[in-house]
């Protein structure tokens, strides 16, 4: 059986894959900052915030993101994300 990390891993693979973009920027891990978030995907901040919306679209419609109730939570940190990248600029 595999772990939540190990799912919310795969679905972000996929997403990954499916934009164009390497899997292996798509590694899911615990976050240092559960004050935060529980989950981090830091390959994302190497990519551009139209990524990050098109991932976050990608896996907000799995199953494993639908069963636990994210796709609001998802979609507001990707968008706090994104809003940081293009701030960075």
């Amino acid at each position: 059986m595999k772990t939540l990390l190990e799912l919310i891993t795969i679905e972000m693979k996929e997403a990954f894959e499916a934009a164009g973009y390497d899997a292996a920027f798509a590694k899911v891990t615990l976050s240092n900052r559960p004050d935060l978030c529980e989950y981090l995907c830091n390959g994302v901040l190497h990519l551009e915030a139209k990524l990050s919306q098109f991932v976050a679209d990608a896996v907000a419609g799995s199953p494993v993101f639908r069963s636990l109730s994210l796709r609001a939570e998802v979609e507001h940190h990707v968008y706090n994300l994104a809003e940081s990248l293009l701030a960075m600029r």
